[in-house]
């Protein structure tokens, strides 16, 4: 799972200026809309480009004439990802086509600042166009840091409750937003919400949590990464 704050132990503070990024101005990061560079353009334009598999987000930014596509003929659906890193897994290059069709992939991520009302509105923005037209599925990815068994541990440590707090609530602010988006997608023809975190994350007994399996009529699954295939990057625990 991607972590949305990059480390188990690095903070958002909800009082520090806002690190948006407006889509207007950098969309690119975040969302691919209409034709995706081919490897010419990528390898003309991007100097450090290393290969088919690599990161959507080194792709050379969309020129501003781009437009949306036919949605209904060019889109096979469009994936979007709550909470992820600018370099999520699910939002790679590789998996931009489907059946010979387009899939948008869009980017929810820590610089747009899905806390704030400036974020879930830029969020409705992107996914408007498509949703109740083609299939649209939600993917949670929510910072589980509060519910981690280290917290157990971290318990001890002087400030924890101060922490646990500020921990609470980001975890309200961002769950909050993420129920705005999927009640609105959830509602349409072929709108899909799904969620994940580790089993062990002790928020899944949260009563937003256990409200949101209930409405979404969600279907619980224990998944191991090596039953899909999942190997570590290190090559020196590879087996």
């Amino acid at each position: 799972m991607d972590d949305y704050f990059n480390s188990e132990y690095t903070d958002f503070y909800a009082d520090r200026k806002s690190l948006i990024v407006l889509v207007d101005e950098c969309w690119s990061d975040y969302v691919h809309f209409g034709q995706v560079p081919d490897m010419f353009e990528r390898t003309e334009t991007c100097f450090d480009y290393h290969g088919p598999t690599a990161p959507s987000v080194v792709a050379a930014p969309s020129p501003s004439t781009t437009v949306i596509p036919d949605v209904a003929e060019k889109v096979a659906y469009v994936l979007v990802e709550f909470a992820c890193s600018k370099t999520s897994r699910l939002g790679r290059e590789r998996y931009s086509r489907h059946d010979g069709k387009l899939v948008v992939r869009i980017r929810l991520t820590e610089e747009m600042d899905m806390t704030s009302a400036r974020g879930i509105n830029q969020a409705f923005r992107l996914i408007e166009p498509y949703v109740g037209k083609v299939p649209v599925f939600l993917w949670g990815s929510l910072p589980c840091t509060l519910g981690s068994p280290w917290q157990k541990l971290n318990a001890q440590r002087p400030g924890w409750e101060a922490r646990r707090d500020h921990l609470a609530k980001q975890f309200v602010a961002l769950h909050k937003n993420f129920m705005k988006l999927a009640n609105y997608i959830s509602k349409h023809t072929d709108g899909h919400v799904c969620y994940e975190w580790p089993r062990r994350c002790s928020l899944w007994r949260d009563p937003r949590v256990i409200r949101m399996i209930r409405t979404f009529k969600m279907e619980m699954v224990n998944i191991d990464g090596c039953m899909v295939g999942l190997k570590s990057s290190l090559k020196a625990t590879q087996s």
